[in-house]
């Protein structure tokens, strides 16, 4: 893929195919312009890939390359300092919640609410990357976006090893108003909530029927002061 300009390229995340053919996915290997960042080892658990690309990889475009066999892609992200560089040029605006302030309801099995903004979109539990409440009833995510913005869109990456469904029904809000509800799909990984350009300093997701567990929640959108600049009368 051609990102147009050069760029500090810190991960490349890929999402593999889930209906059959998985195994394709092994031996993998993902350039960042002329420089290696690792290559893919297929594990039959896994639907959601993270190459790491070395400290200091700049390049303007990144090439993932099979040697042998049929090469299948669902879907690759580039992530720029745990940006997204596609998310960061299209018309949803900046990425506003990356390691911003996050709380959640109560914390089980040591998932902690911080792990939700800390731009790792594994849904694998045990690499340490997603959120997980301790009650069955009446659970909350939340996170303080240290600024008024323009809520566009709010992308949450779900977990892919186990308990994918607790994400049903789940609710996104910014601040009181309500974006959408969240509706389970067993081939789905990632689920996009458009908040309409909803006014807000706090993004929140509620779950009332089941655990909570997110793996990541990117919140795009400008802050009103980019939107509404302040003029000196």
């Amino acid at each position: 893929v051609n990102l147009q300009d050069e760029y500090d390229i810190s991960r490349v995340v890929i999402h593999n195919r889930i209906d059959c053919c998985q195994d394709n996915i092994d031996k993998v290997e993902v350039w960042a312009g002329s420089r290696l960042c690792g290559k893919i080892k297929y594990f039959a658990e896994n639907i959601v890939y993270p190459v790491n690309c070395p400290t200091g990889t700049k390049a303007s475009e990144v090439t993932v390359k099979l040697a042998a066999g049929n090469l299948t892609l669902c879907e690759v992200e580039v992530l720029s300092n745990e940006d997204s560089v596609f998310s960061v040029m299209n018309k949803n605006g900046t990425l506003l919640s990356h390691k911003k302030r996050a709380s959640q309801s109560n914390i089980g099995w040591g998932g902690i609410p911080s792990r939700g903004v800390d731009g790792n979109v594994d849904g694998n539990y045990h690499a340490n990357s997603c959120t997980h409440t301790s009650s069955l009833r009446d659970n909350w995510w939340s996170v303080d976006l240290d600024t008024t913005a323009k809520i566009e869109k709010v992308v949450i990456y779900n977990r892919v090893d186990h308990n994918s469904s607790f994400i049903d029904h789940a609710k996104v809000y910014v601040n009181d108003e309500f974006c959408g509800e969240i509706s389970y799909h067993d081939t789905q990984t990632k689920y996009i909530i458009d908040c309409h350009g909803f006014i807000g300093s706090k993004v929140t997701v509620v779950q009332n029927d089941n655990y909570l567990t997110l793996c990541e929640v990117l919140v795009y959108g400008n802050p009103v002061e980019d939107e509404y600049p302040l003029v000196n009368i």
